[in-house]
């Protein structure tokens, strides 16, 4: 069973943020250790990897968009990136994510949303909670993402069925 996210800060990304931006070619490899970091040195900002560990990710639309390359998903996962709340997502990023055991939560709207924002997540009522405007915001999950995450991936998950069978 999936645990609900309770008071993160909020790490505010625009629209049509390239997967290249996520997690620049040069930092491609076989170990987690220099995968973990190139994660968002492609943006003009410097974000730490400490400012990452309590912080959820909010997006505008087309999120993910550029390369289809996995390594992007694991570099997220590898810090311990559990749901990205974006208004739209590169589908093979979608993918990914959901393969590599993060949340992606589509909503209308992420404008209103500002860094610092302290916001929970309940998995179970499939809704958010800004703390600084008050503010709740619906969304929907398939059911077969969660199971996938809660499996631990997608592989994990065909497997299990597989045995099951």
């Amino acid at each position: 069973m999936l645990k609900n996210i309770e008071n993160m800060d909020v790490l505010k990304l625009g629209d049509n943020v390239n997967t290249d931006l996520i997690h620049p070619a040069e930092y491609f490899s076989l170990d987690d250790t220099i995968i973990t970091e190139g994660l968002f040195k492609g943006l003009e900002e410097e974000i730490s990897l400490a400012d990452l560990k309590n912080k959820i990710i909010v997006a505008g639309k087309n999120l993910g968009c550029g390369s289809s390359r996995e390594v992007y998903a694991k570099a997220l996962k590898l810090i311990g990136v559990k749901v990205i709340i974006a208004e739209s997502f590169a589908r093979i990023f979608y993918r990914n994510l959901v393969n590599n055991t993060i949340i992606p939560i589509q909503i209308l709207s992420t404008k209103s949303f500002y860094p610092g924002d302290k916001i929970s997540i309940s998995l179970t009522e499939n809704k958010i909670f800004n703390d600084r405007t008050k503010s709740k915001y619906d969304f929907n999950i398939d059911p077969f993402v969660i199971q996938i995450v809660e499996k631990g991936g997608l592989i994990k998950k065909l497997k299990d069925d597989e045995d099951g069978i």
